[in-house]
């Protein structure tokens, strides 16, 4: 006579479909893999300053969606700069030194990391190659402003 089946074996025939009826869900599309790295590969090009992949018509001009992409950088690290200065002088005021020493450091920080994108995008704007020096001693134009709709370049 047989044994009867163990309780776990029949948990165990459970589990198992339920795993290969979620197969997907678990372990994702086969392709997945490859439609991330292609977006990731759009982002170190497009940060890289290099041309990307050519396969998709893009709907504007690329210098368009350059200074769109750059200017979106600009005024978050700006605006944090700001929120990150003002942190600062709140803690100047309060004189806890080292908290306020953070916080410049971290406004120097993101300013610095600002920079390059805020004359990528002064550069498009002015369009002239304009030397670096100009533009470090002109604060208020490191803030993008969006571009006009007729704007060419």
């Amino acid at each position: 006579m047989p044994d009867p089946p163990s309780p776990f074996k029949h948990i165990g025939i459970a589990l198992g479909g339920y795993l290969r009826a979620r197969r997907e869900d678990l372990l994702g599309r086969p392709g997945a893999h490859r439609d991330a790295g292609r977006r990731l590969d759009r982002m170190i090009d497009a940060l890289a300053d290099r041309p990307a992949d050519r396969s998709a018509a893009p709907s504007a001009p690329a210098w368009q969606r350059r200074y769109a992409a750059d200017a979106a950088f600009v005024r978050a690290f700006l605006s944090a700069t700001v929120v990150a200065a003002l942190i600062g002088g709140y803690r100047v005021w309060l004189t806890d030194w080292a908290g306020a020493g953070a916080s410049l450091g971290m406004a120097f920080t993101l300013a610095g990391l600002a920079l390059a994108p805020a004359y990528r995008c002064w550069r498009i704007r002015s369009r002239t190659p304009g030397a670096v020096r100009g533009f470090v001693r002109h604060p208020t134009a490191w803030w993008p402003p969006p571009l006009p709709a007729d704007d060419g370049p």
